[in-house]
């Protein structure tokens, strides 16, 4: 969902509705909005006598209170290179409370902690790649080490 319109806007649009001189849906051509958004707002002023957008909802409430989040911080300070799967499985034992791994990544995030992103490590781009059809006709070709294929590469043979 997008930022909302700026209130100069909805005041002029709605202005123009209240002198009533072009449709709805010219006013909508007019200040280049959609004519749902013209309606939206003219039913607010009806309902509710509002001309501003309404406050932001502020994203997801935690489902996770301030001691589960003491649990949480006591899990990444025994493992601090846990995965997220790791930490849910780890908070459900301790708990007893089923919670899934975006609840721990956002409840993690929140409080500043940082989480292992794989259960490998570090992949290491050193080393010779070959392209999909590297194999064609038992012959092993020869390539250069870039990571990305393109036209002007050479091919050994």
């Amino acid at each position: 969902m997008g930022r909302p319109y700026s209130t100069d806007l909805r005041e002029r649009v709605l202005r123009a509705c209240e002198v009533g001189d072009e449709s709805q849906a010219a006013i909508a051509r007019r200040f280049e909005i959609s004519e749902s958004a013209v309606g939206s707002w003219l039913r607010q002023l009806r309902r509710d006598g509002r001309r501003a957008p309404k406050p932001h909802g502020r994203g997801f409430r935690s489902i996770l209170d301030e001691d589960d989040a003491a649990v949480l911080r006591s899990l990444v300070a025994e493992k601090n290179d846990g995965t997220l799967a790791e930490y849910t499985q780890a908070f459900a034992v301790r708990t007893g409370e089923e919670i899934s791994e975006s609840s721990v990544c956002r409840a993690l995030r929140r409080h500043g902690l940082v989480v292992k992103k794989r259960l490998c490590g570090r992949v290491s781009n050193g080393g010779r790649t070959l392209p999909p059809n590297a194999m064609t006709s038992g012959k092993i070709l020869r390539r250069s080490i870039r990571t990305v294929w393109s036209s002007w590469m050479r091919v050994e043979f």
